[in-house]
């Protein structure tokens, strides 16, 4: 239910030391965030420098180079970050720099506040010097990745993928309704059928950040999972036997859930997450590795009320969390 993105391919290898520390908001204990392929969010996938910075590259061996590519996070305003402008050196033995490119244009990307920086390079080299400007009106900028191309990669550079985000599933909808000239409402809730003065169903009544309000309609689809809104309308529906009930539940976390009678099996997908807001209790990671499990879980159900439903999915979530739980559905 979502068009693939537009990704880049893989960048030639290096490694990279930078002249100064980042800030802790945005560390890079490992010195590999700006090498390691991943870069959608800036809370876990970016590296942060209070002013200008200075970055050496190393590729290991002199080769021809084409393109160098820096994907920022840009967002201007009070508490923003911007990166101005990137300049870069080359160097064979790493003494002697001489100057590659510049540039201030950034391209903003699909993803939210991604934003792009090309240099194209011409030349043999072994170390790249980049230099990252700040901003103006900014006092951080937030780095996301670094990608190194030989000649002749430019066209090659933009690959297929078929990563995905909810914000992207969200926006990829919204834009096919638009295209299609059909109206519609986000955040709104249905929290009633609206009838007439004969009892026939007229439309619904929602609720959303604007209070109450009244949608008429010739004819009203509950596309629900359980038919509240018809069962309310006076809908008719096939009994609820009472009986024990199979759920799964998808988690996002550093561990599997491990409660007795809950089957887990692990599935694609890595989501790495750095721990924010709060201070993480003693023995907590201050990074968490993600991994996605789908979890199985067996419940007895008394009927199909609201209740039973509510009173089961609490059930699920006790028994499928744990510490390093990022996101559970």
């Amino acid at each position: 239910m979502y068009l693939a993105s537009a990704a880049r391919s893989p960048s030639l290898p290096f490694t990279y030391k930078a002249n100064r520390k980042p800030d802790a908001k945005h560390a890079d204990r490992e010195s590999d965030v700006l090498s390691d392929g991943q870069y959608l969010e800036s809370s876990s996938q970016s590296v942060q420098f209070n002013g200008d910075v200075e970055i050496t590259l190393d590729l290991g061996s002199v080769m021809e180079l084409g393109q160098f590519v820096v994907g920022v996070f840009d967002r201007e305003g009070d508490g923003g970050f911007v990166t101005g402008e990137i300049q870069v050196q080359g160097s064979a033995d790493g003494k002697a720099w001489q100057p590659l490119g510049s540039s201030k244009e950034r391209v903003m990307g699909a993803d939210f506040e991604c934003a792009e920086v090309t240099v194209p390079l011409q030349g043999q080299v072994r170390y790249l010097k980049v230099q990252a400007l700040q901003g103006l009106g900014v006092t951080r900028q937030l780095l996301g990745e670094f990608y190194v191309y030989p000649p002749n990669a430019a066209a090659a550079a933009a690959a297929v993928s078929d990563r995905t985000m909810p914000l992207k599933v969200k926006k990829t909808l919204d834009e096919a309704l638009l295209n299609a000239n059909i109206p519609f409402l986000t955040g709104a809730h249905a929290t009633e059928p609206l009838v007439d003065a004969a009892g026939k169903l007229s439309g619904v009544v929602i609720a959303d950040r604007s209070g109450r309000q009244v949608i008429k309609a010739k004819v009203v689809i509950d596309a629900t999972e359980r038919g509240l809104l018809a069962r309310a309308a006076g809908g008719q529906a096939t009994p609820f036997p009472a009986g024990n009930y199979t759920f799964k539940r998808t988690v996002v976390a550093g561990e599997a859930p491990r409660a007795e009678g809950v089957k887990v099996k692990e599935l694609f997908g890595l989501y790495d997450a750095k721990v924010t807001g709060i201070k993480p209790a003693k023995g907590m990671p201050e990074f968490i590795k993600g991994r996605m499990f789908e979890c199985e879980i067996t419940l007895p159900m008394k009927d199909g009320s609201e209740r039973s439903f509510e009173a089961a999915e609490q059930k699920a979530r006790d028994l499928t969390f744990v510490p390093t739980q990022l996101e559970s559905a």
